[in-house]
């Protein structure tokens, strides 16, 4: 029964020392101002997940959403192609493009 006890603890701490390391690459990547995605170098991979099963050959898809308007929580854009109009007015109101950066 101790032998159990004792990896019991010892996973639990392992999954203190994870959850810990988490909030650090969050806080880390919030700083820095790319998402924990990015940090990871998944952004690609995560991309063409979203991508996976449609027609690719004669679309790109909208991609990952990257800004958003901070008025409207549903007006996105990947930063990738021509900037949405929300985006142009916002750089006209003094607003800066990495304050609209998203979050993760």
């Amino acid at each position: 029964m101790e032998k159990k006890s004792k990896i019991e603890s010892f996973a639990k701490s392992i999954e203190d020392r994870i959850e810990r390391i988490r909030a650090e690459v969050l806080e880390i990547s919030k700083l820095i101002g790319i998402s924990v995605f990015e940090a990871a170098g998944l952004e690609k991979e995560l991309e063409a997940e979203l991508m996976e099963g449609k027609n690719t050959k004669n679309k790109t898809g909208k991609g990952i959403p990257k800004y958003e308007n901070p008025d409207n929580k549903g007006e996105t854009w990947s930063g990738k192609g021509r900037q949405p109009n929300w985006i142009k007015n916002k750089r006209k109101d003094g607003v800066e493009l990495g304050d609209m950066l998203i979050k993760q």
